[in-house]
């Protein structure tokens, strides 16, 4: 997992890497307006999936989720590989960069959970604690949209252990291939071995490869490169949408995430050129990626509840309906970046222990 030359190209955690954090944005987009257009079609609501399901490989942002984290987090923490003494740090930086706001989320959805008619089931002890501490679990997390951070938290343990020794790099790297492969032929049942054997989690390890080659290459015609990843992204769509590849096989994790690795090589040399540039609004919009995603599915569905109740829905069109609540979730995570996980972020680094710094 450990790269050479990291200190010739921009760090994600410098803050140079905008178009990427604006890519990322893009991707949470992706899957505000997969479960917009969902949500919509259920039969109390306008009773049909909108523009014949154009929408329903958004999903895939979650693609691209995983091929940046492995890109990420090999970026920025490769020089800490073989270095035991950095694990606490990395973990520190970790935990809390994950756990603080969703947590936030996860007590709005509790406090919404008290009035739903499975409030027991829901509320019960165990799954509490699971969905609090992404613990590998049958039931999904209470803010539903968690289950993709079980495979985060998994990968980011993965990646500590190659921080503490060097020589479980090609082990991990090759268990988790045999892992993933075994998973295409046997489906387990236990929670912990189907995340172990996720299609996923290919793709943390699609962007271990970006950042690895990104250290010591350059990519030629950037723009290309990128634009190029983007018509794979959107074919790959098309291939799910009639059936030719499968929703959540390995196919398609191998698909989405090459098109992944293809946009973040494109992006990253672009902005490494100079060449990319981003204006407040799209900073913001990147930076608020994290909370757009967590808080969506809470907007989404008490924005539809209430414009079901007072005709709204009825009274626009439903491609009219779908942008107003993506607006809707925007502006929500961006009140809630800026008024919740930035204050909160800085009075974590400001009380960060000196073993973590």
């Amino acid at each position: 997992m450990g790269i050479a030359g990291t200190q010739t190209t921009p760090r994600p955690d410098s803050g140079k890497l905008a178009g990427v954090q604006a890519a990322r944005g893009i991707a949470a987009l992706m899957v505000v307006v997969y479960h917009a257009t969902r949500a919509i079609s259920l039969p109390q609501y306008i009773g049909y999936v909108p523009f014949g399901n154009a929408f329903g490989f958004g999903h895939a942002g979650v693609d691209f989720f995983f091929v940046l984290s492995g890109f990420i987090i090999t970026y920025a923490h490769a020089a800490d590989v073989g270095r035991p003494d950095r694990t606490p740090r990395y973990l520190w930086r970790r935990v809390t960069r994950i756990y603080p706001i969703y947590w936030f989320v996860t007590g709005i959805e509790i406090a919404r959970a008290l009035f739903a008619p499975d409030a027991a089931a829901r509320l019960a002890p165990m799954h509490l604690l699971n969905s609090l501490l992404l613990l590998p679990a049958r039931a999904d997390p209470i803010v539903g949209v968690a289950w993709t951070l079980k495979s985060e938290m998994l990968f980011y343990i993965v990646f500590a252990l190659a921080i503490i020794e060097r020589r479980f790099c090609k082990p991990l790297l090759a268990g988790t291939l045999l892992l993933v492969l075994a998973g295409a032929a046997v489906a387990p049942e236990a929670p912990l071995l189907r995340l172990l054997v996720s299609p996923f989690n290919i793709e943390f390890l699609m962007g271990i490869a970006a950042a690895r080659w990104l250290a010591s290459h350059r990519t030629a015609r950037p723009a290309a490169v990128a634009a190029l990843g983007a018509v794979l992204f959107l074919i790959a769509g098309v291939l799910e949408l009639q059936g030719i590849v499968p929703l959540n096989g390995l196919p398609g994790r191998a698909l989405y995430g090459s098109a992944s690795v293809a946009i973040l090589l494109g992006l990253v040399e672009l902005e490494r050129g100079g060449t990319l540039r981003l204006g407040n609004i799209g900073l913001m919009f990147g930076d608020s990626s994290y909370c757009l995603y967590l808080i969506h599915l809470t907007v989404v569905t008490i924005a539809i509840r209430i414009g079901a109740h007072f005709g709204v829905l009825a009274a626009v069109p439903a491609g009219v309906a779908i942008a107003m609540l993506g607006a809707l979730a925007i502006g929500a995570a961006v009140m809630l970046h800026v008024g919740v996980e930035g204050p909160l972020m800085r009075w974590i680094r400001r009380r960060t222990p000196r073993l973590c710094r």
